[in-house]
């Protein structure tokens, strides 16, 4: 049903009368003695229906207008009493078609500058199956007449979901959750915002989700963004109505999404900050970690200098330890062993190491030939067995 018609020649608007003009209105409807043209040109009447003003078709007519619900004809009673009483430079319309009359928009705010939004209150399902009807046919129409479309669904019902049908909004302003449908993602992927209006608490919802950023140098933070596609849920916040405000090329733009927008840089700088924070500290760790090593062989290498030949060979002079006096030969039972078994070593060892017998990096080295132990021959005369 239209909340709009043409009276004695004269484009009015149900819900921008007065009360005592609308009763009036009526009343010449009823004695015929005012003309009211609908749309489609056929002649209507006024009516009111749960507190809403609406245009309908005499008997006979074509129905150019579809069937509408009483929370649908609200929220268009809703958003044009709106955009009456807070943006009076613009000129606001209902049921206006847009090209060749395929489509008809609820609501069209004109700019002086020619910009046109269409608002679009949807409470029915939207298939995104359909060719004709999906909501990215019907958002194409808009975008391909220089439209920027907006779209409240809506709540609760079919498009608005609770994850807790019994969660209210806490004394604290906590956010509610839902959950997203397949509509809902595919809006966001396609870049355009999803809201819900209440038109009997004149409030536009608005979703979010929270990013969180752990390695940062000031501690874990975390951020509300707006929604991605491939999110499953959502917190939602409602805002009221006046004050909400409308953009030409953006649409409508609550004060939850206008924060929402403000965190986003912040959320991108925050994870710069952290990585950058995270790399720091991975580049000192492997530093310091390079210049142990260097120590380690910078002191195994002024061993090896300073130690002296071993006296019980004179065809090889292995390598001993200079970090001091040459520890006493260790022995080769099953540990632990109290000194690193390496022969260029022989270091003490910590008591963690000493089951193993190795300094960490230490491997073991042949023992100089000399110092080797020379297996007995096989007894000729002995057991095979």
């Amino acid at each position: 049903m239209p909340l709009s018609a043409t009276v004695d020649g004269q484009r009015v608007i149900s819900v921008l009368l007065t009360e005592d003009e609308w009763a009036d209105l009526r009343r010449r409807s009823a004695t015929k003695r005012t003309s009211i043209a609908m749309r489609c040109g056929w002649p209507g009447h006024a009516k009111t229906r749960q507190g809403t003003r609406f245009f309908a078709h005499n008997k006979g007519g074509d129905g150019c207008s579809a069937g509408e619900s009483a929370e649908h004809l609200a929220g268009k009673a809703a958003i044009v009493r709106w955009v009456h009483d807070h943006y009076p430079h613009l000129h606001v319309d209902t049921e206006v078609p847009v090209g060749n009359r395929d489509r008809i928009a609820d609501v069209m705010v004109t700019w002086p500058t020619g910009q046109r939004v269409a608002i679009e209150i949807q409470y029915a399902n939207l298939p995104l199956d359909t060719v004709d009807h999906s909501w990215e046919q019907r958002t194409r129409d808009y975008l391909d007449h220089d439209i920027t479309p907006v779209w409240l669904l809506g709540s609760p019902g079919t498009h608005l979901r609770h994850i807790d049908a019994c969660l209210e909004e806490s004394q604290d302003g906590r956010a509610q959750q839902v959950r997203l449908s397949s509509l809902h993602q595919h809006m966001t992927k396609q870049e355009h915002q999803v809201l819900w209006i209440d038109p009997d608490a004149l409030t536009i919802t608005t979703p979010s989700t929270t990013k969180y950023v752990t390695g940062h140098p000031t501690g874990s933070l975390n951020f509300d963004v707006v929604i991605r596609y491939d999110t499953p849920t959502a917190d939602i916040r409602a805002d009221p109505l006046a004050l909400c405000q409308l953009d030409p090329e953006f649409g409508l733009i609550t004060p939850r999404l206008r924060h929402l927008i403000a965190n986003e840089p912040r959320w991108h700088k925050a994870t710069r900050e952290a990585h950058d924070h995270q790399t720091a500290i991975r580049q000192r760790q492997e530093e310091a970690r390079r210049r142990q090593h260097e120590a380690r062989l910078k002191q195994r290498a002024a061993a090896r200098a300073l130690e002296p030949a071993s006296p019980q060979c004179s065809e090889v002079n292995p390598p001993t330890s200079a970090r001091g006096p040459a520890p006493p030969p260790v022995s080769q039972s099953q540990g632990p062993w109290t000194h690193c078994r390496l022969y260029s070593c022989r270091l003490p060892l910590d008591p963690i190491l000493q089951r193993w017998g190795y300094h960490l990096g230490c491997e073991p080295v042949p023992l100089p030939p000399c110092t080797q132990p020379t297996p007995p021959a096989p007894d000729p005369q002995g057991s095979l067995f």
